[in-house]
């Protein structure tokens, strides 16, 4: 089915000389650092926090080890020191790192969790593997910008199965209310920023 797709991309120069990321660990690291911030509009479910920490006590010692080995691999070899906070792109996680402490612990913290919680909610539920996949074989381009996430990932959540993680949204009007109040504040705080241009004045 993706056959055509491909021809197309063939035919065309311009589609088919998009910039493949020369730097695997910048994309491993920025593309978890924004999945965490998008799945942090669902930690503010109680369901949520519920299904996620039955999911921490099922982990077994291998299961610990591998998630210490990929981060260990990917922080070894990413070269931190190159991420400037005038770096196009990087997420939300990424700008607020420079904005407030000019440094990269936020942005490594946010990758950190990000990568945990994905692997929490893949061992809940095997589907989201392919929800991952899809996003992160979408954005391997030079530099990542969260608005290639949203609400493309939201809407991939909402419509290809059914997932706990939308579930506890929608089976109660508080949790609903909830959800939608902290991405009207996101909303705000991206307006202010786009208004004041906070995050493209950073220099270090």
């Amino acid at each position: 089915m993706g056959l055509p797709g491909l021809y197309f991309i063939y035919l065309n120069p311009r589609v088919s000389d998009v910039t493949i990321t020369q730097n695997f660990f910048y994309t491993f690291t920025t593309y978890f650092s924004i999945i965490f911030f998008f799945i942090c509009f669902f930690l503010f479910n109680p369901e949520t926090i519920k299904t996620l920490k039955k999911s921490i006590f099922s982990l077994k010692f291998f299961d610990f080890i591998i998630i210490f080995l990929i981060i260990g691999f990917v922080i070894f070899n990413s070269d931190f020191t190159s991420y400037k906070s005038n770096l196009k792109g990087g997420g939300f996680f990424f700008k607020l790192s420079h904005f407030l402490f000019e440094n990269n612990l936020v942005f490594i913290s946010s990758f950190i969790l990000g990568l945990f919680t994905s692997y929490l909610i893949i061992k809940n539920n095997k589907n989201f593997l392919f929800i991952f996949l899809i996003m992160f074989l979408m954005t391997l381009n030079f530099q990542i910008y969260q608005k290639y996430f949203e609400p493309l990932f939201l809407i991939i959540l909402s419509v290809i199965y059914k997932n706990f993680l939308i579930i506890n949204v929608i089976n109660k009007l508080r949790n609903t209310l909830i959800f939608y109040s902290f991405l009207i504040l996101y909303f705000i705080v991206a307006y202010i920023n786009f208004l004041n241009q906070f995050s493209s004045k950073l220099v270090i």
